[in-house]
């Protein structure tokens, strides 16, 4: 099997389920799994992605991280003391459903604020299929925000991943006024950056 794709499933399935929709995965060269940015369906797509890491692809090919991760490395999100956070990112939605009165009363009904979705993905590849990802220059790391950046007065915080783990780092304001300001809607950041890090300081970012 080339390729499989599944979407908003996995919170859906029981024991026996799972065990299908993995087995089914290890069949295919490439994976991508689509869910709900929920904290329990999250970390358990983490889970199966360092499942599937652990064994080789067909043909005996290595598995590798597509994305969202920069690294195939373990999953940082299961390391001591960070059992309450889970990998996400906001998916701007379609105009129309903030002028249509059907998307307005099913905003209303089930409680669901339409004006940024939270999902959670992984695509796994073989082999020199995960070679896409630039490599960062000199002194620098990738690293992808996780979340949602908190703002404070002259700097944001946000949650990095990178091949050593998920960490807190801050953005000064000073350092980068138009990145910090971007950092405000969260639609706009599931990708990676290279990043210039001191300690829990970005330096520069690109």
């Amino acid at each position: 099997m080339d390729l499989l794709l599944s979407s908003h499933v996995l919170g859906e399935l029981d024991g026996a389920g799972r065990a299908a929709l993995a087995a089914e995965a290890r069949r295919a060269r490439a994976v991508i799994f689509v869910e709900p940015g929920l904290r329990t369906v999250s970390r358990d797509l983490g889970r199966l992605r360092d499942e599937l890491l652990l064994e080789p692809g067909p043909g005996g090919l290595p598995r590798v991280v597509l994305g969202p991760c920069t690294h195939s490395e373990a999953c940082g999100l299961f390391a001591a003391g960070r059992e309450r956070d889970w990998c996400h990112f906001f998916a701007a939605p379609d105009p129309e459903v903030f002028t249509t009165a059907a998307w307005r009363e099913f905003s209303r009904r089930l409680s669901i604020d339409l004006r940024s979705v939270p999902y959670s993905y992984v695509a796994l590849g073989s082999g020199a299929e995960g070679l896409s990802q630039a490599p960062a220059s000199g002194g620098e790391v990738q690293l992808r925000i996780l979340g949602r950046p908190r703002l404070e007065k002259g700097q944001a915080k946000l949650d990095a991943c990178d091949a050593s783990g998920v960490r807190v780092l801050r953005m000064l304001e000073r350092d980068d006024r138009a990145f910090v300001k971007q950092l405000a809607e969260p639609s706009g950041l599931a990708r990676a950056f290279h990043a210039a890090v001191d300690g829990d300081r970005i330096r520069s970012i690109h």
